[in-house]
């Protein structure tokens, strides 16, 4: 987890607000992180940090909410396209 954490710093995905600066409702939208910890077969751990998306779904329309998947019928267009 250290490793990933100093990957967040490095990478300055995280910073530090002034939680007086913030509106009642900033605050009230703010994510909570996630760390997620696997026990590799080598024996290895390996952790990932991701956000909370719970509290997003109370104020984010279904519609803008999932990301695109690809659909099997564009995949095999663009590769006909391109073959």
């Amino acid at each position: 987890m250290l490793k990933e954490y100093k990957q967040l710093d490095d990478l300055e995905v995280l910073g530090i607000l002034d939680p007086n600066s913030l509106t009642r409702e900033q605050k009230w939208r703010k994510l909570r992180t996630i760390d997620l910890i696997k026990l590799k077969r080598c024996g290895k751990v390996k952790g990932r940090t991701c956000a909370d998306g719970s509290i997003q779904r109370k104020y984010v329309p279904r519609e803008e909410a999932p990301s695109p998947t690809l659909s099997l019928e564009s995949l095999l267009a663009i590769l006909l396209i391109n073959a």
